[in-house]
């Protein structure tokens, strides 16, 4: 059995949740953007994410809920 890349499993999966199609990111974008960062660092990202997901999505917050936060939080340029 050869090794199994979590990373790409977990990206085709993210994408399938995210429905990539009706996503206001072009698949090329993301994939240009994911591949420009540190990939541990990346890592470390995603998982912190996963953890804030868990707790708030468990508090009955949702996607919309997120994707408005982040647009709070995240500066312009």
């Amino acid at each position: 059995m050869g090794n199994f890349d979590t990373h790409k499993w977990f990206k085709k999966q993210y994408l399938k949740e995210a429905n990539i199609e009706e996503a206001s990111i072009t698949l090329d974008n993301f994939n240009r953007m994911e591949a420009m960062v540190d990939r541990e660092t990346y890592k470390r990202f995603v998982d912190s994410l996963d953890n804030l997901l868990d707790d708030w999505y468990m508090e009955g917050f949702e996607k919309n809920d997120v994707v408005a936060f982040m647009e709070v939080i995240i500066p312009s340029s």
